[in-house]
């Protein structure tokens, strides 16, 4: 709605006025720059971003937990991850087009821009305290989300300790029932990883690469859950589930082998440093991705070997 206010008092819009040479984003016809309608490609480290746009969407699998609840799981779960997916793109590509269309080309950030997009509307319009109001209006869905995120996958691995195939350590709740040894864990890495933004010179670089490397891990999660989706299908053909993937065997590996390939090209995406930051050393960059990949990756085989070996 403020993009529109801008647009309609005659405010320069920020992707009409690009700067020169900037290939990726711009088309130059009759001695004119125009904005592309899609990127100039010409390796995988120009759509190195696609790993941020799936991290936008990962995590909504994590209510599944909830799908029992359902009076109608088979027509009830899928319809809400649809209007999940659509909600969340519409409102994504809405505001990526604010930013673009009211911040100029160089000055948008990775990490900041939506706050200083409000924040040039507010001066624009003579009401500077309203970034404000938007500031603490994104905390609060940002506690949402990170809400969402915390509960889902901790009660997942709860659930998975209390059944005998973690370490009892990680079954551990307090009176309330909440896992807390499993969220001190989290507290723990997410701290760890935290510290990235003190070893590189650019917060948006830090920022891009805590995300690719946790869509490696989600990635790689998404891929066992989709070969999974199709061992399961022969191996408990009989038993009944509350969701069943229509379309018989034939949907089942349509659906398995789809999100498998997808899974397999966003992975290898993940590893490119994106050309539209100044990541500085790429192969440091890739190696940070690559290290943080293998060990976390390795530390489920480790607590899965001490399970086992305590049984």
């Amino acid at each position: 709605l403020l993009a529109v206010v801008w647009m309609m008092q005659g405010n320069p819009i920020g992707f009409q006025h690009l700067p020169a040479a900037q290939g990726a984003v711009d088309v130059v016809v009759n001695n004119h720059v125009h904005p592309r309608l899609f990127p100039h490609i010409t390796g995988l480290n120009n759509i190195a971003f696609l790993s941020g746009v799936l991290l936008l969407f990962a995590g909504v699998e994590v209510h599944a937990v909830s799908a029992n609840r359902m009076a109608r799981p088979q027509v009830q779960y899928p319809l809400a991850l649809l209007l999940t997916s659509v909600i969340v793109f519409v409102l994504f590509t809405l505001g990526a087009f604010a930013i673009a269309a009211i911040m100029p080309y160089n000055d948008i950030n990775v990490e900041s821009g939506l706050l200083q997009t409000f924040q040039k509307v507010f001066d624009q319009i003579k009401m500077p305290w309203g970034v404000s109001l938007v500031g603490i209006l994104v905390m609060f869905g940002a506690l949402a989300s990170v809400a969402s995120w915390i509960v889902g996958p901790s009660r997942g691995l709860l659930k998975t300790a209390q059944d005998g195939l973690l370490p009892a350590f990680w079954a551990k709740t307090n009176a309330q029932g909440i896992q807390v040894n499993i969220l001190l864990v989290q507290a723990f890495i997410v701290t760890f990883l935290s510290g990235i933004y003190f070893i590189t010179k650019n917060v948006s670089v830090a920022f891009f690469l805590i995300s690719a490397m946790t869509i490696t891990l989600y990635l790689i999660m998404y891929g066992l859950m989709y070969a999974a989706g199709i061992y399961l299908r022969y191996k408990r053909s009989d038993m009944v589930r509350k969701f069943r993937v229509p379309g018989g065997m034939f949907g089942m590996w349509f659906v398995g082998l789809v999100g498998i390939a997808g899974v397999l090209f966003s992975f290898i995406v993940a590893f490119f440093p994106p050309s539209q930051l100044p990541v500085g050393n790429p192969m440091q960059y890739v190696l940070l991705v690559v290290g943080g990949t293998v060990i976390f990756s390795a530390i489920a085989f480790f607590i899965k070997g001490s399970a086992v070996a305590k049984k």
